[in-house]
């Protein structure tokens, strides 16, 4: 009858030789992290939405009387140019430009808010229509996003 073969026995593990002599043990593969979606932020998101504050900042600018109008546009304007360094800086892979991203993560759904209220509409639908963009800009874009760039942290520095 064949003995079973221990599982811990030394002829199973090559590289363990013998007390005495010291081997290097394989290397662990670490799983690659995909990409795809952090290069679409990059190149496309951000650079849009930096255009979408711009246009925001622009009928901020015309349509608001001077001394409310000013200050808005002017508020949307440094935005824009916030996403726009932002997205320099993850095409750069640095630190300080991933903090940035995920503030802008959060603030992102704002522009929703701003530009997405139809011309008329009451008291009794502006909450609804609140919570829905609440719901979806936080709750289905946000959420998400923050989770996918907390993952990929280390590929800045």
């Amino acid at each position: 009858m064949a003995e079973k073969q221990n599982a811990f026995d030394e002829s199973n593990m090559p590289w363990v030789k013998a007390e005495s002599e010291i081997v290097s043990v394989p290397p662990v593969i670490a799983p690659t992290i995909r990409t795809a979606w952090l290069s679409f932020w990059t190149y496309v998101r951000l650079p849009f939405g930096a255009l979408q504050w711009l246009l925001i900042s622009w009928s901020f600018f015309s349509s608001l009387a001077p001394p409310s109008g000013i200050a808005a546009g002017t508020t949307a304007l440094i935005v824009s140019l916030g996403i726009a360094v932002t997205a320099v800086g993850l095409h750069k892979r640095k630190f300080w430009a991933w903090k940035a991203n995920m503030l802008i993560i959060f603030v992102d759904p704002v522009s929703l808010l701003l530009g997405g209220f139809p011309p008329r509409i009451t008291s009794a639908d502006l909450a609804g229509h609140l919570m829905g963009q609440v719901f979806f800009g936080w709750g289905l874009w946000s959420c998400p996003n923050y989770i996918y760039f907390s993952n990929r942290k280390k590929l800045f520095k």
